[in-house]
């Protein structure tokens, strides 16, 4: 990644740093398919409605997440799937380490 500016560094770790937040992730898994008004995105995540306001705020600010407003309500969508694909190469990561070190431990307490 060495070709990369110092402004693209800042620019890819304030994307990471919006997505670093397992409520966030979990409101991107809701959204994931379609897009979805934030009453239905606080039901689903069981949080209320200022809590999810504020971080669908932080991941619209990164560019994460878009509107559309259809009278009062607002839906939000993803705006761009990749981010998706992101998420889920990071889920199978961590998946791999968990099952790797799990083994690990498994056959050091049989030892």
């Amino acid at each position: 990644m060495s070709h990369f500016t110092d402004e693209a560094f800042q620019l890819i770790a304030a994307h990471l740093k919006a997505l670093a937040d397992p409520l966030r992730l979990r409101i991107l898994d809701q959204i994931r398919d379609e897009p979805k008004y934030v009453k239905d995105i606080v039901r689903a995540v069981a949080a209320t409605q200022p809590t999810v306001s504020k971080h669908l705020g932080i991941l619209r600010r990164a560019g994460i997440v878009e509107t559309e407003r259809n009278g009062t309500l607002v839906q939000y969508r993803i705006r761009d799937p990749r981010v998706c694909e992101l998420c889920d190469l990071l889920m199978e990561t961590v998946v791999r380490r968990l099952e790797r070190d799990s083994s690990a431990f498994a056959g050091a307490v049989h030892d």
